[in-house]
């Protein structure tokens, strides 16, 4: 009559294991998810935030046709490690000046901006473009694009999925600790009285051919 018990109590400690790891897997999805979403919100308030203060600061530039100029004020993004290129565009689409890091990628193909948009922005798989009208008194003289790398992104979901992944298996062994612990007592009382069970049937004969209560 042992395995029986014990075989419940098993399958109650795997049930209660996989809810828990169930949950926890959920959990660090949403949380994976959330941290996406902000971070990728955050590089483009920070490539808009840069995006602007360098079309304000082109705008003599243009204006007086001086792409090395232009140049220098580019050069400001170096200190941003994630910005791979920029350029300033004149409004027929020429490029004006441009700012390339040593291992970064031109943006060959800028996307557009409709007429109705001052500024927009575009996630491809390895980088993100952003691009912003250069006004100046109402009219448009030009535009700035700002192509940064994702590497952050993937570093960052590499890590936080080591991380998730440690929690889990601590977490799963724990709960396999402790219900082990929990079902050692629990058996032994089973068994004890199911023990206590037959030396009583065996010391009263007279008990096993006593019909059930319902039989009578």
């Amino acid at each position: 009559m042992s395995p029986r018990p014990r075989s419940i109590s098993t399958k109650l400690t795997l049930m209660n294991v996989l809810v828990s790891g169930t949950a926890l897997i959920l959990a660090c999805a949403a949380f994976f998810a959330y941290d996406q979403i902000t971070f990728r919100n955050g590089l483009v308030r920070t490539l808009s935030a840069q995006a602007e203060i360098i079309g304000s600061n082109s705008v003599s530039a243009l204006l007086f046709n001086d792409p090395q100029s232009a140049s220098n004020t580019l050069a400001a993004l170096s200190n941003s490690p994630h910005v791979e290129s920029a350029g300033i565009l004149t409004p027929d689409r020429h490029v004006f000046a441009t700012y390339l890091r040593q291992d970064g990628g031109e943006a060959l193909n800028v996307p557009t901006l409709r007429p109705d948009q001052v500024e927009h922005y575009w996630f491809r798989s390895t980088h993100v473009i952003l691009v912003r009208q250069i006004v100046f008194q109402g009219q448009n003289i030009g535009s700035i694009y700002v192509r940064a790398d994702l590497r952050e992104i993937n570093e960052r979901l590499w890590r936080y999925a080591l991380i998730s992944l440690a929690v889990l298996l601590v977490s799963l062994l724990f709960a396999l600790v402790v219900s082990g612990r929990h079902r050692q007592p629990s058996s032994r009382r089973t068994c004890h009285s199911n023990q206590l069970l037959q030396r009583h049937v065996e010391r009263n004969p007279a008990a096993r051919r006593r019909p059930p209560e319902g039989a009578r």
